[in-house]
Formats: structure tokens, sequence, C-alpha cells
């Protein structure tokens, strides 16, 4: 969740790798803004065919 990456970000100093369940754009600037140096969506990539999609939540986050 959003709270526990933005917790962890708070009281660790190492990079925050988050994966699972990313599979909406909401759901990648809900990660991304909470403080998450990387995300993973990867099933997204695997079953998602609107690749204008991907390169939205791409573009959202690299803007973050």
């Amino acid at each position: 969740s959003a709270e526990l990456v933005s917790y962890l970000k708070d009281n660790i100093s190492i990079p925050i790798i988050v994966g699972g369940g990313i599979n909406t754009m909401e759901s990648a600037i809900s990660i991304s803004s909470a403080g998450a140096n990387l995300i993973v969506i990867g099933s997204l990539l695997e079953n998602e065919y609107d690749n204008n999609l991907i390169k939205k939540i791409c573009q959202v986050i690299h803007e973050h």
C-alpha cells in the first residue's frame, strides 16, 4: 500500500522496489508518489494489450 511505502521511505535509507498489484495508472501513481524508487509492472506488461496505457504510466511516473 502507499501508506507502507511512505512509512518505509521515512524510516529506511535503501531504495524501495514495489511490485504486485500495480495494474492501473492510479495504483502506479499512488505507489510512486508515496516514495517508491522503482515499481514493477510485470503482470501489466504481460496481460495488458493497450500499449498506450503502459506508455502513459511510464510518462507519469517519470514526472513524479
